[in-house]
């Protein structure tokens, strides 16, 4: 009996999570205008919801990019042994998702990330609120301060839902807004053409409308 080898097929989900995230935010979007001029309502959950799923996906279509890098590290970084760029990775494999970009550009020896250029900044943001929504921990609001913390992060960034009142937090409740879900992936989109520009690669999501928040 002769075996033949088939080759493997690779899933990438940079791309997928990010379409996602823009799809998640357009329904915030269409959501907010239905609603436009309501009071808070049932309807509440149905933007949170996808709020919420923008978010995380966002977040995880950066982290995707950086791990499909490591993944094909030898093409990526063809100056340095698989053993050594295996070692390394093991490392930086749990390390936060900016500096699995900044470790990219040690590698390939290009310019550091720039955290003076509100790309970068905004993605040190971003994963705070990710970060803050997968590890939730609950606050009373006299006692808020992690919370309020994140709050004071956000409010140069984002205006809060149109649906609660403005003397509430910003987190947990009232981030959750179209301008929100569109500066992250805006954010996000930004954050990768700043590193693309800096590590000489071809664009990783293309200009196409599905990408628009």
């Amino acid at each position: 009996m002769t075996l033949i080898a088939k080759p493997g097929v690779l899933v990438n989900l940079a791309v997928q999570h990010m379409l996602a995230a823009a799809r998640f935010s357009r329904e915030v979007g269409k959501l907010e205008r239905e609603h436009a001029g309501e009071q808070l309502g049932p309807f509440w959950d149905s933007i949170f919801h996808p709020a919420i799923g923008c978010i995380l996906t966002v977040a995880a279509s950066l982290e995707a990019y950086a791990n499909e890098l490591f993944f094909d590290r030898t093409k990526v970084f063809p100056d340095y042994s698989e053993e050594l760029l295996h070692n390394l990775w093991e490392t930086y494999e749990r390390k936060p998702i900016l500096e699995k970009f900044e470790f990219a550009l040690l590698l390939l020896r290009r310019p550091k990330l720039n955290y003076g250029v509100r790309p970068v900044q905004d993605i040190d943001v971003l994963v705070g609120l990710r970060n803050a929504l997968t590890h939730f921990k609950p606050e009373l609001d006299t006692e808020a301060d992690e919370h309020k913390k994140l709050s004071s992060r956000l409010s140069s960034k984002i205006n809060g839902s149109p649906f609660l009142g403005s003397d509430a937090l910003l987190f947990p409740r009232r981030w959750a807004s179209h301008d929100c879900t569109k500066w992250a992936v805006r954010s996000a989109l930004a954050f990768a053409k700043h590193f693309e520009e800096l590590a000489m690669f071809p664009p990783k999501y293309p200009g196409r409308p599905d990408f628009q928040p």
